[in-house]
């Protein structure tokens, strides 16, 4: 009796064993996202300081070098989150597939305008109305074709002058940082259009000059705007609350500690970007630490702006109600 007893003790201690290291491993998730930059400050402070995995989730990354491919990998199902332009929700949205925004990371527009050394010396002290008639005949680089830089660039020619951006610019897809430097070093392009750290760089190393101050509000439309978000599939999100909502509540932690504690966010980009010049990090930081979404709410007008932005370049025919757009549901 004895021996039967302790056996099934024996057994019993084994099964739970088994059981607590069932529960306590973590679930793996994909997320995409274009590069490594300002714009997922709050993702990477969340992975960085363990904040995902504190909920349960070991997340991998996939850069994809441009924000329609991180949205299209996700449509395909082979990651579970894009963090990235609603934008993409609306085209998708337009073409049939449902993606939705569960999360604000980014509530101003994050990516700025910077001009090359020597080109029209001055014209950044003008008026915007005065100041984007005279980029006729320029080249502007862009991320690509159809990215958040190259509609950036299309909508401030088109809100702020009577230019054709196709016929009266012409718009160079670039593509990663690297060949940004080399583009705007060898003055193959004008300006450039592109998130931080890449315009910091090239004010401080090739004696660019700052050419609109999109984040600091010279663009008010851009101010209420949700522009980077977590956005997944409809139908994994609903067949999958609980990851979604421990991704999102590591996501809104992170968001938190900016605001708390901006040094210690800094510290995160600063290591996740070596190769960046501690004075750059400092310069970026003091503009766009306030521009990240405080507790991860989705505000209408913020996702009215976003989808006001690409219906006035006829990227989509419509404007979608918030909620086909977007949630606050998952939210801690």
């Amino acid at each position: 009796m004895r021996k039967k007893i302790f056996c099934l003790f024996i057994a019993t201690l084994l099964a739970m064993s088994f059981l607590c290291g069932v529960a306590s491993a973590a679930t793996k998730i994909k997320a995409t996202f274009s590069s490594i930059g300002y714009l997922y400050t709050p993702f990477f402070v969340g992975q960085d300081l363990g904040f995902f995995k504190e909920n349960g989730l070991e997340v991998e990354e996939i850069r994809t070098g441009s924000g329609s491919k991180a949205a299209t990998i996700v449509i395909s199902g082979d990651a579970q989150f894009y963090l990235g332009t609603v934008d993409k929700v609306t085209k998708a949205k337009a073409k049939g597939k449902d993606l939705l925004a569960v999360c604000a990371m980014m509530t101003k527009m994050g990516s700025t305008l910077a001009i090359r050394k020597g080109v029209k010396p001055g014209i950044e002290k003008l008026p915007l109305k005065e100041r984007i008639p005279q980029i006729k005949g320029l080249t502007i680089g862009v991320t690509g074709r159809g990215s958040g830089t190259d509609v950036l660039a299309r909508y401030i020619i088109k809100n702020y002058s009577d230019l054709d951006p196709e016929r009266d610019v012409n718009l160079m897809p670039i593509g990663k940082s690297s060949a940004y430097y080399a583009a705007i070093k060898t003055n193959k392009v004008d300006i450039i259009v592109r998130s931080e750290p890449v315009p910091a760089y090239c004010v401080k190393n090739f004696g660019a000059r700052y050419f609109v101050d999109i984040i600091g509000g010279e663009i008010p439309f851009f101010s209420d705007y949700l522009y980077i978000s977590v956005v997944g599939s409809k139908d994994y999100i609903e067949q999958h609350p609980d990851i979604t909502r421990a991704f999102v509540k590591g996501m809104v932690k992170a968001e938190r500690l900016i605001r708390e504690n901006p040094d210690k966010a800094l510290q995160v980009m600063k290591e996740r970007m070596p190769k960046v010049d501690p004075g750059l990090h400092d310069l970026i930081w003091k503009s766009h630490k306030l521009a990240y979404a405080a507790d991860g709410r989705i505000t209408k007008s913020g996702v009215d702006a976003g989808q006001e932005f690409i219906l006035f370049l006829k990227k989509v025919k419509k404007k979608y109600p918030f909620d086909e757009i977007a949630t606050n549901k998952y939210l801690p």
